[in-house]
């Protein structure tokens, strides 16, 4: 019992020290729009990232993730089976993880939380293994996680024909 009064007491100091900094609870806010991202998710990932500005491009925050393909090579030899670099936070791969897993699965009949996310899930298990399309899925949510905290907006769910029509593209 005294571990778990600790914990509580931890996890009171957390809850205040994100809501003392308003840019910080202003984040952990955003965030929690995203599907899947609840608190301790968008907690964890806010003070992984620490400042913002110094990310201009989301595959920059993808690498500092740790969600970058890593390259193989030696002299004239590229290597063709690349993985993910894991040169970042393990932290905030296993919170991507569990917010994918959250946002795509259905349960008791219940439809997936991010229905996009689940399509672009089952379209990359049609040709590549269940990790690796899960690996492509956390990096999506990477780029969800960028745009939401660039714009200062809340995450807002379309499909991506609705999507392309809003910026006035073709769909694919």
């Amino acid at each position: 019992t005294a571990l778990r009064n600790n914990l509580g007491l931890l996890e009171d100091e957390i809850k205040r020290l994100i809501t003392d900094e308003i840019n910080i609870s202003e984040n952990v806010s955003l965030l929690q729009t995203i599907p899947g991202i609840g608190f301790w998710s968008a907690a964890v990932i806010i003070s992984e990232i620490g400042e913002f500005s110094a990310f201009s491009h989301p595959k920059q925050l993808a690498a500092y993730f740790g969600l970058d393909p890593s390259q193989r090579q030696s002299g004239t030899f590229y290597g063709t089976r690349n993985k993910m670099s894991k040169r970042g936070s393990p932290y905030v791969r296993a919170m991507l993880h569990m917010a994918v897993h959250n946002a795509i699965c259905s349960s008791k009949g219940r439809p997936s939380r991010n229905p996009v996310l689940a399509e672009y899930y089952a379209q990359k298990c049609l040709s590549k293994p269940s990790k690796v399309a899960m690996g492509a899925v956390m990096h999506k949510l990477c780029n969800i996680i960028f745009a939401v905290l660039r714009d200062r907006k809340p995450f807002e769910l379309r499909q991506p024909s609705a999507h392309a029509a809003k910026l006035g593209l073709k769909a694919a």
